[in-house]
Order: structure tokens, then C-alpha cells, then sequence
């Protein structure tokens, strides 16, 4: 993740905060990553 994502963001609770880094790597990482187990094609939504 990168480190901008994170710093300089306030959170409202810490749950937000807690839940932020998942989200991000739901949303961009998992999303975008080629797979070799998929033949390098992305996960299908």
C-alpha cells in the first residue's frame, strides 16, 4: 500500500482506520494483480 494512502487521512473512528488498508486492498490490489494461478489474468469480479 502505498504510504499517501495512509498518511495526512483522518479517520472518524477507529474502525475506519481499521478497515481502510482492507479496503484499499480489496479494491485495487486484488482487482488489478495479474494471477498465475489464473494464467496471469486478472480475478473476474
Amino acid at each position: 500500500m502505498k504510504v499517501e494512502e495512509v498518511y495526512g487521512r483522518k479517520f472518524n473512528t477507529i474502525q475506519e482506520a481499521q478497515f481502510f488498508p482492507f479496503d484499499c486492498i480489496e479494491r485495487y490490489y486484488n482487482r488489478k494483480r495479474r494471477h498465475s494461478a489464473l494464467d496471469f489474468v486478472p480475478k473476474p469480479e
